[in-house]
C-alpha cells in the first residue's frame, strides 16, 4: 500500500442513498445543495464541530447563511452526537454509527432556520442561547482537542526516532511502505490513542481489531496520516497554535466519517486524511501488523 492521492473529493458524492459527512467548507457551497436534491434518499451528517465555525463568528447573519442549504433539506440533515459522548461508546458497539446521530438533529436545525428568518431572532434571549450553545459545545471537547493538538505538535519532534532516512525518501517519493513502515505507523497510533483514553478517562480494549472500532483510535490514526502529509510534503516550518488546532478538527471529522459512506470537503489535505485513514484502517485490523 502507498498513501496516495485520492480521487478529487466532489467526484464521490453523488452515489444514492450516500451518508455524509461535511467539513464547514461545505456548509454554503453549492455543491452540498446538488448532493441532497440529486437522490431524496443522501443524508448529510453534521458534527457538532461544525457548530463551533458557525457560532464563532458571533453573527447572527453568518449563522443564517451557513444554515441557509441545511435548513432547506432539513429532513436530510443528521447531526451528530458530542465528540466526548461519541468516544465514551465501548466497541464493538451494535450499529455504531446509528448510535452517533443525536435523535432530533434535523428537526431542531429547521426550528433554529425558521427562527433566524422571523422576528425572534431579535430578541436578546436567542442570542444568549445561541452563546450558550458555544459555549457548551466547545468546552465539551476543549480537553481531548488540546490533547491532540499537543501530540500533532510533538510529532516534528518525533520524526527521526520514527523513520529512517530511508524511509522518508519512501514517504517523499510515495513509494510503497515497508511492512516496517506500518508497524510504525499502527504503533504510533496505538500511543497516541493510549494517551487519548487516559485523557478523557477511557478504557482501551486489549483487543485490536475492537479497538479499531473506536473514535479514538481512528483519530489517533489520522494524526499518524497527517504526520504523513506533513513528512511527503517537505516537514514544513512548525504552525501557529490556531492552525494547528484546525487541523485536529479536520482529522476529527475525517475519523467520524469512516463511519459512515464518505466525507464532503473542498481542502486536500483533509480529504487526503481521510481517503489513507480509511485504506489504513483495513490494514490495522490485521494482526501481523500490531
Amino acid at each position: 500500500m502507498t498513501m496516495g492521492n485520492a480521487a478529487p473529493p466532489m467526484l464521490r458524492r453523488l452515489a444514492a442513498g450516500w451518508r455524509a459527512v461535511i467539513d464547514s467548507n461545505m456548509i454554503q457551497a453549492p455543491a452540498l445543495g446538488t448532493f441532497l436534491t440529486s437522490d431524496p434518499r443522501n443524508r448529510v451528517i453534521v458534527p457538532v464541530e461544525i457548530w463551533f465555525e458557525l457560532y464563532k463568528q458571533r453573527s447572527i447573519d453568518a449563522l443564517q447563511r451557513g444554515l441557509a442549504i441545511l435548513g432547506r433539506h432539513s429532513d436530510q440533515v443528521l447531526v451528530l452526537r458530542s465528540t466526548g459522548e461519541i468516544m465514551r461508546f465501548a466497541p464493538p458497539f451494535p450499529d455504531m454509527a446509528g448510535r452517533m446521530i443525536l435523535p432530533g438533529g434535523g428537526e431542531a436545525v429547521r426550528k433554529m432556520v425558521e427562527e433566524l428568518s422571523s422576528e425572534a431572532r431579535i430578541e436578546p434571549a436567542f442570542a444568549k442561547r445561541i452563546s450558550a450553545g458555544w459555549r457548551a459545545a466547545a468546552e465539551q471537547n476543549l480537553g481531548m482537542l488540546e490533547g491532540a493538538v499537543d501530540v500533532v505538535a510533538a510529532l516534528p519532534m518525533m520524526q527521526e526516532d520514527m523513520f529512517s532516512a530511508h524511509e522518508i525518501r519512501v514517504i517523499r517519493k510515495k513509494e510503497r511502505f515497508t511492512h516496517s513502515m506500518f508497524g510504525t505507523i499502527f504503533g504510533a497510533a496505538e500511543q497516541i490513542n493510549d494517551g487519548l483514553s487516559e485523557l478523557m478517562e477511557l478504557p482501551v480494549h486489549a483487543d485490536h481489531r475492537i479497538r479499531a472500532h473506536s473514535l479514538q483510535l481512528r483519530m489517533a490514526l489520522g494524526i499518524v496520516i497527517h504526520h504523513l502529509w506533513w513528512v511527503r510534503n517537505g516537514s514544513q516550518s512548525k504552525k501557529k497554535l490556531e492552525a494547528t488546532r484546525n487541523d485536529i478538527i479536520d482529522l476529527l471529522l475525517a475519523a467520524q466519517a469512516t463511519f459512515f459512506d464518505d466525507f464532503v470537503t473542498q481542502d486536500e489535505k483533509a480529504d487526503w486524511v481521510y481517503q489513507n485513514l480509511k485504506g489504513a484502517l483495513g490494514l490495522y485490523v490485521q494482526s501481523e501488523f500490531v
